[in-house]
């Protein structure tokens, strides 16, 4: 697993912190060729990893912002992998009325996964906190095919004031329901994933 933050001018970065869902700080992240990153060779543990920036108290955040991108290889068959996106990527929104849509995609291999439950938790400043479902339902609010394994939503509510915002996502198997598609020939056969 590599954690990449990608930022403007890396001499602003104070610290850059990664902490895994057992509660280890991994604070010496490595400075190269614009980047400051950390690399988790082997198996990473499974759950909740934040990250945490800090900035020299005489640093301005630039007007594009930064961004933190995850990548984890893997190479089961079985694994089970989710994407998250927006509809802004590397992009300043100025005014409240643009719609921000944010997306998981969630496939097992190339296979997509239907009938999962997806939720986005979506913080920024001030305390701001908006929680909402994603959907795979294909009504085009703002999903246009079902069950393709493509889950997404609107964010409609914003902070008071102008600043950073940090997306997580939480993905079950929704009570047992997600499943898989799978094909013979041209049928398709749904099967559980468990």
């Amino acid at each position: 697993m590599a954690v990449v933050l990608e930022i403007k001018d890396i001499t602003k970065v104070e610290s850059f912190e990664v902490i895994d869902p057992a509660g280890n700080q991994n604070s010496f992240a490595k400075f190269q060729d614009g980047l400051v990153y950390f690399k988790f060779p082997g198996e990473s543990l499974t759950g909740v990893w934040t990250y945490k920036v800090k900035m020299y108290s005489d640093a301005i955040i630039p007007s594009q912002g930064f961004t933190v991108d995850v990548t984890i290889t893997e190479t089961d068959e079985d694994a089970v992998i989710a994407l998250a996106t927006t509809n802004k990527i590397n992009t300043v929104v100025k005014e409240i009325s643009e719609k921000i849509i944010i997306s998981t995609s969630l496939f097992r291999g190339t296979v997509p996964i239907i009938g999962a439950s997806v939720e986005c938790r979506v913080q920024g400043p001030g305390g701001f906190v908006s929680m909402f479902p994603l959907k795979d339902s294909g009504q085009g609010f703002p999903d246009i095919t079902a069950q393709d394994g493509i889950y997404s939503g609107y964010l409609k509510q914003f902070a008071t004031s102008p600043g950073t915002y940090s997306i997580g996502i939480t993905v079950t198997d929704n009570n047992g329901n997600a499943s898989l598609e799978k094909t013979r020939g041209d049928s398709p056969i749904i099967g559980s994933i468990l």
